[in-house]
């Protein structure tokens, strides 16, 4: 059975539109003290839930958006933030109208500057693409030319040891004697004398000649056959 992981990080485990808007406009709004900013905050923290001490703080730091005020009323239903409503100072805001200004201004502010930026970032990114590409041509280049110096390298070695061969037969065969020499050194120390190889006493040679040896019958062959004419 699976326990379920009931940790919610108020973050990327929201799902409720409400919050999800209320995160976003308290986002937005951070560090803003206008009374369009700090109205949007306060519905901001509502939609998303917060404690009633956190509205009831922000409710009596000044002015607030009929709008917001109005949309508090109707659905707060926390008995404190409601007598904090009462005592608060309506503004009549659009607060449509001064969000557009806002963007208006900011783009007017900085439209400029980021469209340069993005020009910028474009012309760098096609400096760097052209000198990756370049250097990785380079690279190819002098790996190319490299190998073509090994193989030629190779070739004249052939040519070379086949023109002077018989010039350089002495050396080949003091090659092959130290060659021979290194190859019998690896070999185990052992004395292969058969007369001191351990063996089976049927299988040893006999030192002395027996006259009641088995002859083979390759022997009683050529006896037959006579001495060859």
């Amino acid at each position: 059975k699976t326990v379920p992981n009931n940790y919610v990080d108020n973050h990327f485990d929201l799902r409720d539109p409400d919050k999800l808007l209320g995160k976003t406009l308290v986002y937005l709004n951070k560090g803003k003290t206008d009374v369009v900013s700090r109205s949007l905050t306060i519905l901001g923290h509502h939609l998303f839930g917060e404690e009633e001490s956190v509205l009831i703080n922000l409710l009596g730091q000044g002015e607030v958006a009929g709008q917001v005020l109005t949309s508090l009323q109707e659905t707060c239903d926390k008995e404190g933030v409601k007598s904090a409503l009462q005592s608060v100072k309506s503004v009549q805001v659009d607060i449509e109208d001064a969000l557009l200004k806002t963007i208006q201004a900011e783009q007017n502010s900085f439209e400029k500057e980021m469209i340069d930026n993005q020009r910028n970032t474009y012309k760098q990114w096609n400096q760097d693409r052209e000198d990756e590409l370049k250097k990785q041509y380079e690279t190819m280049q002098r790996n190319a030319r490299i190998e073509a110096i090994e193989q030629t390298k190779k070739e004249i070695s052939s040519a070379e040891e086949k023109l002077f061969f018989f010039d350089n037969v002495d050396t080949y065969e003091m090659e092959k004697v130290e060659k021979h020499t290194a190859w019998v050194r690896t070999l185990p120390r052992t004395d292969w004398n058969m007369k001191n190889y351990p063996m089976s006493k049927y299988y040893k040679k006999s030192t002395q000649d027996s006259s009641d040896r088995k002859v083979a019958r390759w022997e009683k062959r050529e006896m037959k056959r006579g001495p060859p004419k």
